[in-house]
């Protein structure tokens, strides 16, 4: 989900179809508001699209430390409690 053209297509053939929310791989559980993919790789302007207003931590609480792409946010990221069920997206590389 780091290559905003992989993250496109991901939205616009598989998940505006399914619609809902989707794990991302991202999250900031290690130290809060340092947020990384699982790799290791930190976001930038480049490599994520928060919603406007995002991250926010639900509006204040701090058990929101996993990012999601969220259909009600026109497919934007925003951060959720890494307890709620969602469907998820894993990235494989290359062989």
């Amino acid at each position: 989900m780091q290559d905003p053209i992989v993250r496109r297509r991901l939205v616009d053939f598989l998940l505006r179809p399914q619609g809902g929310a989707f794990w991302i791989g991202l999250t900031d559980l290690d130290v809060e508001g340092e947020w990384k993919y699982i790799d290791g790789v930190a976001i930038t302007d480049s490599n994520s699209n928060f919603n406007p207003n995002e991250p926010n931590n639900l509006g204040g609480s701090n058990d929101a430390n996993c990012a999601v792409i969220k259909e009600y946010y026109g497919f934007r990221m925003d951060d959720i409690d890494c307890g709620a069920l969602r469907n998820s997206i894993c990235e494989k590389s290359r062989i």
